[in-house]
């Protein structure tokens, strides 16, 4: 346009799509400077998540006498969506981030950085570590943006790192998980990134990295959205090894039930004419575990790993979890009503597949332990103890 090689003159109708985001970025006189250009007769749309002052002034100057349409969701994410934060030291995301995979092994899950060097650095290390991870940014062209995402919508690849920009508008139904692994500026941001799971009627959980300095911002997102987000701790190398051991069960039972090991009938029949079947059964699982998990810690190295409460709070151990549909909410909801103890009171919460653990201060400790188990949890009465560091997973 300032060359003079493109004319408006002839222009009929023009859009402004992600009003708030192009303004958050600073482009504020180019859009004034495009929208000056354009001919008396047209018509012109604005297309906004949210109506800052910066856009309602926009509007006043350019449009003339404007209807407003706004569309209200008939299911809010927040309702659908699980969510969660973890507490990391400084310098320490990145290897929170990892064993927050490795524990919740989700499925297609979209993790937001804040800036495009993060977010190449971030999927980088990923990539790395052996996970199939994509970056998504601002500095790609079209064709590499669509091929990113095409990978993912596919699932050919599990993680897809993008900066707040980059991810607008996705609508991908399978997304399972959303991690911040930079708290948002605003509480906009924070709904629209976690708004791209629990999607379609499905379940979602939504993950915040948080450093100590950064929980104000937190609480200030738990005021303007009415809820309260759930301290989680973070996995240990404990309950990373639990993980591993119920998922490699689970394929173990897989297997069973497929029946495709005919071929392998012959040898257990040769062994067990020396060895109990019992044996050759975990003679041969040690040596697929030692094979898929060639760096997995030893018992002892599990249990010295196993995690301390904060100082004045007691660990419980409750008997049931995920694949009882287990959530932090029915514990939370459990003991407030018992025992009187509000949200605030109780520590962190951790869900694994078959059991899980709660933080409560130790002089109430006995009263919840009564408390629960005679409550009913997802129609079940709970196993629950004081948690001791290895036994108890």
């Amino acid at each position: 346009m300032r060359r003079g090689s493109l004319t408006l003159e002839h222009v009929t109708f023009c859009t402004l799509d992600e009003a708030d985001e192009m303004l958050a970025l600073g482009f504020l006189e180019e859009i004034e400077a495009i929208l000056a250009q354009l001919p008396a007769e047209r018509q012109l749309a604005f297309f906004s998540a949210t109506m800052p002052p910066r856009i309602v002034t926009l509007m006043r100057k350019f449009l003339r006498d404007p209807q407003t349409v706004s569309i209200e969701s008939k299911q809010r994410t927040l309702d659908t969506t699980n969510q969660a934060y973890y507490e990391v030291a400084p310098g320490q995301k990145f290897e929170a981030l990892v064993r927050i995979l490795d524990m919740e092994t989700p499925g297609p899950t979209i993790i937001f950085c804040r800036t495009r060097r993060e977010t190449a650095d971030v999927a980088e290390g990923l990539q790395v570590r052996g996970y199939g991870a994509e970056a998504l940014h601002g500095d790609m062209n079209q064709s590499e943006r669509e091929r990113v995402l095409r990978r993912f919508r596919e699932e050919q690849c599990d993680y897809l790192v993008a900066t707040d920009v980059a991810a607008r508008g996705l609508d991908i139904d399978t997304v399972t998980h959303v991690i911040n692994f930079d708290i948002p500026f605003d509480v906009e941001q924070y709904i629209h990134r976690i708004g791209r799971t629990g999607r379609a009627g499905r379940a979602g959980d939504a993950i915040t990295l948080v450093q100590g300095r950064e929980r104000r911002q937190l609480h200030l997102i738990e005021k303007m959205i009415g809820a309260r987000i759930q301290p989680v701790r973070l996995p240990s190398a404990a309950d990373i090894a639990a993980r591993r051991r119920d998922r490699f069960k689970d394929s173990l039972h897989a297997a069973l039930e497929a029946g495709d090991f005919e071929g392998h009938m012959a040898t257990v029949e040769a062994l067990t004419t020396q060895f109990d079947a019992s044996e050759v059964a975990a003679a041969a699982i040690a040596m697929l575990w030692k094979n898929q998990h060639p760096d997995a810690g030893d018992a002892q190295e599990i249990e010295a790993d196993g995690e301390q409460p904060e100082l004045g709070m007691t660990r419980l151990f409750v008997g049931l979890g995920r694949q009882d549909n287990l959530r932090p909410g029915d514990l939370v909801g459990a003991i407030s009503n018992q025992t009187g103890l509000s949200g605030r009171d109780i520590g962190a919460i951790d869900i694994l597949d078959n059991s899980s653990f709660v933080e409560v201060p130790s002089p109430a400790a006995q009263d919840v332990i009564e408390a629960l188990r005679r409550s009913r949890l997802r129609g079940r009465k709970p196993e629950v103890q004081i948690a001791r560091p290895f036994e108890a997973r």
